[in-house]
């Protein structure tokens, strides 16, 4: 799919709102840019967005959209992705289980584990360690066939990156990384 051109249909603020033309599409597409150019995302999904932030950015250079935002009049950090958004600032805290917890050692991510899979959408997970290894072993249904599957997850300890586990923002750029942390994990 490639973008032949876009059409500015309005500016709100920091943002513009563009229809979007490609080649495989006979209708526009109705995206929301940054007014450096920088995708936020889809209109529809990004109300949200631009009618609670002032500015977007990406959190990370490899990421296609923005996925964090800073709203001056709450003087708060927001973090989100096409569905979800929530808002950081000064006093925020994250506890296990929250989406922007990331755990600081081995014994919270096997806690972490623990919750994740403990969902519907998983059955009867099995959470093992061997050697510098930890195995998720569960079955999920396949969301079209309705045929159980098996999964199989195994995170190398050397290659996790711990965080901060949980912890309290003192400083609005302790809030900016919460917001960060959020949109990493709730994509």
């Amino acid at each position: 799919m490639k973008l032949l051109y876009g059409k500015l249909i309005e500016t709100i603020g920091n943002f513009s709102i563009v229809d979007d033309y490609f080649d495989e599409y006979p209708e526009p597409v109705r995206r929301v840019y940054t007014k450096e150019g920088i995708l936020v995302g889809n209109e529809q999904n990004m109300k949200k967005v631009y009618e609670a932030v002032d500015y977007a950015e990406r959190s990370d250079s490899d990421m296609v959209a923005c996925n964090i935002g800073f709203c001056i009049k709450e003087n708060s950090w927001y973090g989100w992705t096409y569905s979800n958004m929530e808002s950081f600032t000064i006093g925020s805290k994250v506890a296990l289980g929250d989406v922007a917890f990331v755990p600081s050692n081995k014994d919270e991510l096997l806690k972490c584990l623990k919750i994740w899979y403990a969902s519907d959408k998983y059955i009867d997970p099995e959470i093992k360690e061997k050697r510098n290894k930890i195995i998720v072993e569960c079955y999920e249904r396949d969301p079209k066939t309705k045929q159980l599957r098996k999964r199989k997850n195994i995170i190398v300890l050397k290659d996790q990156i711990f965080g901060h586990g949980a912890w309290e923002a003192k400083t609005i750029d302790d809030a900016r990384k919460m917001a960060i942390d959020y949109a990493k994990n709730v994509r």
